[in-house]
């Protein structure tokens, strides 16, 4: 599962949620700083940038599908 918005509030909440149930999980912010708050869970990847932007696409895909950015 990709979540985008997951530094904070809402996206926060649904990968400590995911990761908490044993899902894997992508989080993906354009607030890096907050992503270093959910590195830690086993089944969580992070990964910093706009999901809008071309460059950060694959990165969010790969991490989705294979859990293994950090």
């Amino acid at each position: 599962m990709v979540i985008t918005g997951a530094a904070s509030d809402i996206g926060e909440a649904a990968v400590r949620l995911y990761a908490e149930r044993g899902h894997r999980a992508a989080a993906v912010d354009v607030a890096e700083e907050g992503l270093a708050r959910l590195a830690g869970p086993d089944g969580v990847a992070t990964l910093g940038g706009d999901v809008a932007a071309e460059q950060t696409k694959p990165g969010a895909g790969r991490a989705g599908w294979w859990g293994t950015m950090r």
